[in-house]
């Protein structure tokens, strides 16, 4: 245990409040300052201004495109192969016969002539509106 808590070196330093910033607490024997700080606000040139509001958040979605490639193959590396019975079907590549057959039957040329409207109706739209 040591002789001080973070909060008493804290009361110290008034120069800034204690709700704009983060405390990272920094321990050590020989010296009193146990805290380095970080002020959180939205000026330019502060960590959570470089961090979190300049870049543009197309570059966020970048980010998170290759963050989810990355959680995708090492979980497909960490996890064991799926059974070939139990997934059979859930892909184009795996359907049988019968189950392409079943398929087939569900439309007929109704279901494509309504399914070319519809899409000719939302390309209508973003032709007016673009």
């Amino acid at each position: 245990m040591l002789p001080f808590s973070c909060w008493d070196c804290l009361e110290k330093d008034h120069s800034e409040s204690r709700a704009d910033r983060i405390i990272i607490r920094i321990y050590t024997w020989n010296d009193t300052t146990c805290i380095k700080s970080i002020r959180i606000g939205n000026e330019p040139g502060e960590h959570y201004f470089k961090i979190f509001l300049k870049p543009n958040w197309l570059h966020y979605e970048i980010a998170l495109f290759f963050l989810v490639i990355i959680i995708m193959v090492v979980t497909s590396m960490v996890t064991p192969k799926a059974d070939p019975v139990a997934i059979k079907g859930l892909y184009i590549g795996s359907a049988t016969p019968e189950q392409k057959a079943l398929t087939r039957a569900s439309w007929n040329n109704w279901d494509l002539l309504f399914s070319g409207i519809i899409i000719a109706v939302i390309i209508g739209f973003y032709i007016y509106f673009w």
